[in-house]
């Protein structure tokens, strides 16, 4: 290659790559190309660079390609940069790419390799240099590695295409078949556009305007209200709505409702007004949406959590006749001119609950959901009843939705999603739950919520769903399907979770236009899932889906278009915004469908070849950030108001992978620079939330040519410290250096100020949870969402955490590792009792050796599991090599032999004693069983592990978390842990310790007083086990007249068991007996309970089992250890428990429930 320079200047601006229906990521290694003629030929040379052009213009959009002209004497090739554009004739086309091939002769003759060299290219991962080729010659001689696709005219005047073998044959046919139309078309109208030429023939054409639109239904004619009226008539008892504590039933829904609708109508409201309602996710914001259609009045959706300038201009904007609210919002809604009655009054609950008589029909308005606007004012969605009609019969026959079904409400009471959230939950007599704002906030806690309030239906925003599918959930979950919505998918659900993931895809302008069942899709095919991101699927019944061109043509499987759509899932369109109703609902001009308005999504798609639709991207500016549909501009409009902003832009950026954010970029007046901490306060102000830039770029912004700010030169925003009214402090103490270090890290962030608002650097609710799992995982900090809102600073946090427990961070002693230290108080009283701790796993298609691997390297960084004891009563973690475990392969016994042998390895594991002199304090095995089933075995002494820490730490390997321990060290050991926590002591030699010869042992069934516990541990802010503990601790103190106290566990030691109450003779704690008591996995044998029946009832995910199973599952499980209680005074303490678990007023109250 001569001229390297010039050679740039001729590629400048040449994509890499042209979007082309590639079915796979890759060829096998022995795939052969793929070869079809393409039909019509003949083609003069000068015809077929063209073509090729026009197909692939047609094919990715790329108006800029680079397509190679092969010379077979040289076995070299001409780099022809040919530009393409819709708007050009077939002639100007051929002679534009005459003109391209003289300049690339003029530059010369090059290899494929020297043109990926120049290019940046990396032939060897794929990278092709060249969009396509044309040659002369056989097909077998097309040059390999050059292009993906090959178009070459044989000596017998043959026009072949060669493919990669990415692509499917029958990709190939229709490649080849369009190619050939398109080549005709240009030898046949020279004057036709190249947007124009024909691309689909008859048959193809039909499928997708016909076929794959053949959705015409007829649903029952009831609406909503109506639904919701009969199940009250036929079950008025049955619950409605559950907000924790409270309860509205069907009955007291409906007239409620209607004593609601009297109340409004006394204040003159009528058909066609519009009902503002303001209140957060609860059972009253569904009781007056209900009681404003009773009036075929529209209900204008407010978010109380929006800035009260942004209420006060929807309540303005859509002239709202009345406003229902709390007392404690009032405030947020400014001085409105419209009447505002309250849901917690006593006014309205005395109008008469009769049904004031005005059904509705399809196209009457129900909802009014503001979205971003690209004017910088929110735009008002006008949504029917005639889509919410369809939603709910829909959703009932694809998710069978039935009378006693439990379902959520989780999306944001601003959402016209509550449409599909609720809404047909309560049309079959369902029963809604509604989360605390914390539980929906946080992966974790949502799944256990899910899983206990045994939710049946659930819909969820995308990026909080691609978090639910990564965790462990328990295999008898009652979830059966979970929807998701709001945002693209960009991952595939793994086939084996216990339920079904259905992705919705709509918008507030057209409710639901298609669904995809993604768990079955990924089962079916999962050796195509890593090549295809999920799709939305098929068009509903009485909806109708295109993919069309520029000039609203349909395009074939595989081409980038724009998804239209028609039919019954379309909205009324925009309030007062005739402008914005003329661009985005068309007048539908489609062959043989029957709606009159066609919508114009703004989405990028394409057909699968079933006709499947695919997401890809937005034709506007408009993003999903958090589920939320931002438009660019309006956050635009806001931030150019601001004093001394000259010029700006805001981008949605994905600098971490899975996490995108809106970074807002600033150019300053230099005169007059901006305030940046007065810029985002405005910001905050002026916009939700979910709106307000994460990151600022203050600087001079790059432009194009022609002036315009150039977006794609725009940089990652800086990880340097933002300007902050708040000043830097730095952290004083290694508690505070740890969690801001975590903290920097998960905002990108060089360093933070102890002092500094997490949310004023950019956090926003997604790293919010990466931030509190990493706290857990890495400081031992376990904190809820909403704690982190009420004090969201390193500082507070930390103090707020030493408060509550002890220190998170412990000098460490490295020198000191391997030396003698004392045991803690819960080590030593549990020496004498039960000396082991039994857990197995079971997994499909382990890689055990992969497994063994981690388990090894796990017990060379987790001290706590090389803890041997000396006879002086102090421990030491050991130095040796950890020995492989073994292995027992029984993959070609039968079922019966398989179980015995299986019975065998847990009795031995359980019946051998721990040398805790010798060590390990652990015993490991692996069973290999039939159907590519490994089990894994697990003993440990309790005195170093205790339940928790064994059901967190061996399910992250066996989900594939071998990379978790590629990285350092833990910096604290169990030694630090323990010799810096309140309470290490020595026991003498710990061998010779009274032991009872049969522990006292006590089970019974756990009374129906258990979910009550449940529910009031979680309105009370602590876990069910901690309110066990304080119970059965005071009920030892009822019977004995002796104090009980909770024995001390340091935070994160794995080597302290966190489920014993005691001491409880207020003795020393080496001396009195220790009462520990579990909730366990009931044995359908009787009381004869073995530790296998836990995992086998909920393997990998037995942490926090109190929280996760129904009560009638569980057994109370008492064991006194170290020392003799009369079985007589353990009944009677046993008693004392269930009579406080039975007797509400021993737990917390609860908040009364909803009535109407």
């Amino acid at each position: 290659m001569p001229d390297t320079a010039a050679w740039e200047r001729h590629l400048q601006d040449v994509p890499r790559a042209v979007n082309l229906p590639a079915d796979r990521t890759t060829g096998a290694p022995d795939a052969v190309p793929v070869v079809r003629e393409v039909p019509g030929g003949p083609y003069p040379a000068g015809d077929l660079l063209a073509g090729v052009g026009a197909l692939l213009y047609r094919y990715g959009g790329e108006p800029r390609l680079l397509v190679g002209r092969a010379v077979p004497a040289t076995g070299r090739l001409l780099a022809v940069q040919l530009t393409v554009d819709g708007g050009q004739t077939g002639a100007e086309l051929r002679d534009a790419a005459a003109r391209a091939l003289g300049a690339a002769v003029d530059l010369g003759e090059v290899t494929g390799a020297e043109l990926a060299e120049v290019r940046g290219l990396d032939p060897a991962g794929g990278q092709r240099p060249c969009h396509a080729v044309v040659t002369d010659g056989p097909p077998e001689q097309a040059a390999p590695g050059v292009a993906e696709l090959t178009v070459t005219t044989t000596a017998q005047g043959r026009t072949v295409l060669v493919a990669d073998p990415r692509f499917a044959p029958a990709t190939v046919e229709r490649l080849a078949g369009h190619l050939g139309r398109l080549l005709t078309a240009l030898a046949g109208d020279a004057d036709a556009r190249v947007a124009e030429l024909p691309l689909l023939g008859a048959d193809e054409r039909a499928a997708i305007l016909y076929d794959w639109n053949d959705t015409a239904r007829e649903f029952p004619p009831e609406q909503f209200p109506e639904l919701v009226a009969r199940v009250a008539r036929e079950a008025p008892e049955r619950p409605a709505v559950v907000y924790g504590d409270r309860a509205l039933s069907y009955g007291d829904l409906d007239s409620g409702a209607n004593r609601l609708a009297q109340h409004l109508a006394g204040l003159g409201v009528g058909r066609g007004d519009r009902v503002g309602v303001c209140l957060e996710r609860c059972p009253e914001s569904i009781l007056a949406q209900l009681a404003t259609f009773r009036l075929a009045a529209t209900a204008v959706l407010l978010d109380p959590e929006y800035p009260q300038e942004r209420l006060e201009f929807m309540v303005d904007d859509s002239r709202a006749a009345a406003v229902l609210t709390r007392d404690g919002l009032r405030g947020r809604l400014g001085d409105v001119a419209c009447p505002v009655v309250l849901v917690e009054g006593d006014e309205w609950r005395s109008a008469p609950a009769v049904d004031p008589g005005c059904p509705v029909a399809d196209e009457e308005v129900c909802h009014i959901a503001y979205t971003s606007g690209s004017t910088g004012r929110p735009k008002a969605v006008q949504l029917r009843h005639g889509p919410l009609r369809n939603t709910v019969h829909v959703l009932r026959e694809q998710c069978g939705l039935a009378p006693g079904q439990r379902g959520t409400w989780l999306c944001s009471p601003g959402f016209g999603l509550v449409q599909v959230d609720c809404f047909p939950i309560l049309s079959v007599g369902g029963t809604v739950h509604i989360p605390d704002p914390s539980v929906a906030a946080s992966p974790e806690q949502l799944r256990d919520w899910l899983v206990e309030q045994r939710i049946t239906q659930s819909l969820v925003l995308t990026a909080m769903a691609e978090r639910l599918w990564r965790l462990d959930w328990p295999a008898d979950t009652t979830l059966r399907w979970m929807r998701i919505a709001g945002e693209r998918v960009r991952s595939w659900p793994d086939p084996a979770l216990p339920f079904r993931v259905l992705n919705v895809y709509g918008s507030a302008e057209a409710t639901v236009v298609g669904t995809c069942d993604l768990s079955g899709l990924a089962a079916e095919a999962p050796e195509g899932r890593p090549d295809r991101m999920p799709p939305v699927g098929r068009p509903v019944a009485n909806v109708r889906a295109y993919v069309l061109d520029a000039n609203r043509q349909p395009v074939p499987p595989g081409v980038l278009g724009e998804l239209y759509i028609s039919g019954e899932s379309l909205s009324r369109g925009y309030l007062n915004r005739p402008e914005a109703n003329g661009t985005k609902f068309l007048p539908n001009e489609l062959p043989g469908d029957p709606y009159p308005v066609l919508y114009r999504s703004g989405d990028v798609a394409r057909y699968w070849p079933d006709g499947t639709v695919e997401i890809v991207g937005r034709t506007d500016n408009e993003v999903k950030i958090r589920g939320y549909r931002v438009h660019l501009g309006e956050i635009e409009s806001v931030l150019a108001e601001q004093p001394g902003v000259r010029q700006c832009a805001v981008l949605a950026r994905e600098d971490t992978p899975g996490e995108r954010r809106l970074v807002a970029y600033i150019e300053p007046d230099r005169a007059r620079p901006p305030e940046m901490t007065a810029v985002r306060g405005a910001l905050r102000r002026l916009l939700p939330t979910y709106m307000v830039p994460a990151a600022y770029v203050v600087d001079d912004l790059p432009t194009t040519a022609n002036g315009k700010i150039d977006r794609a030169a725009l940089p990652p925003p800086p990880r340097t410290r933002p300007e902050l009214d708040t000043p830097y402090r730095a952290p004083q103490d290694p508690a505070q250096e740890r969690v801001a270090r975590i903290w920097a890290e998960v905002l990108d962030l060089d360093e933070i100020g102890v002092d500094d608002d997490f949310f004023e650097l950019g956090g926003d609710s997604l790293r919010a949870m990466r931030l509190l799992a990493r706290l857990r995982d890495e400081a031992q900090l376990r904190l809820k969402m909403s704690e982190l809102f009420r004090t969201p600073t390193v500082a507070a946090l930390v103090d707020r955490a030493g408060a509550r427990r002890a220190p998170a961070v412990v000098a460490h002693d490295e020198a000191g590792r391997h030396e003698p230290f004392g045991l803690d108080a819960a080590q030593a009283a549990l020496l004498g009792g039960p000396g082991v701790r039994y857990v197995e796993w079971r997994r499909d298609w382990l890689d055990v050796d992969r497994f063994v691997a981690a388990w090894q390297c796990l017990l060379q960084r987790q001290d706590a599991l090389r803890l041997v004891l000396a006879t002086d009563g102090t421990q030491r973690v050991a130095q040796f090599a950890p020995a492989p475990p073994p292995v027992l392969d029984l993959t070609g016994a039968g079922d019966d032999e398989a179980a015995d042998r299986l019975d065998l390895v847990r009795a031995e594991l359980l019946a051998e004693p721990f040398d805790l002199r010798q060590g390990p304090p652990h015993r490991l095995r692996l069973t290999l069983l039939p159907d590519d089933v490994v089990a894994v075995h697990l003993a440990v002494h309790p005195a170093v592990a205790d339940d928790r820490s064994l059901d967190e730490v061996v399910p992250r390997l066996l989900a594939a978390g071998y990379e978790d321990l590629d990285g350092p060290a833990p910096e604290v050991t169990v030694r630090d842990l323990l010799l810096g926590g309140d309470a290490p002591s020595t026991v003498g030699d710990p061998v010779g310790v009274p032991v009872a010869p049969d522990p006292v042992r006590r089970q019974g069934a756990v009374p129906d007083g258990w979910r009550a516990l449940t529910a009031a541990a979680r309105h009370a802010g602590t876990t069910p086990d901690e309110l066990l503990g304080e119970l059965a601790a005071g009920a030892y103190a009822e019977v004995t007249g002796a104090p009980a106290a909770r024995l001390p566990a340091p935070a994160g030691a794995p080597a302290v068991a966190r489920d014993v109450v005691g001491p409880l003779t207020g003795g020393p704690a080496d001396s009195g007996p220790v009462v520990a008591v579990r909730l366990l996995p009931a044995d359908d044998g009787g009381e004869d309970w073995t530790p296998v029946r836990r995992a086998n009832l909920l393997p990998g995910v037995a942490a926090d089992l109190t929280a996760r199973v129904d009560g009638a599952g569980l057994c109370l499980d008492w064991t006194c250890e170290r020392a003799a209680l009369a079985p007589e005074l353990l009944d009677r303490v046993d008693a004392a428990l269930r009579a406080r678990l039975a007797d509400p007023a021993s737990l917390p109250p609860a908040p009364v429930p909803v009535g109407g």
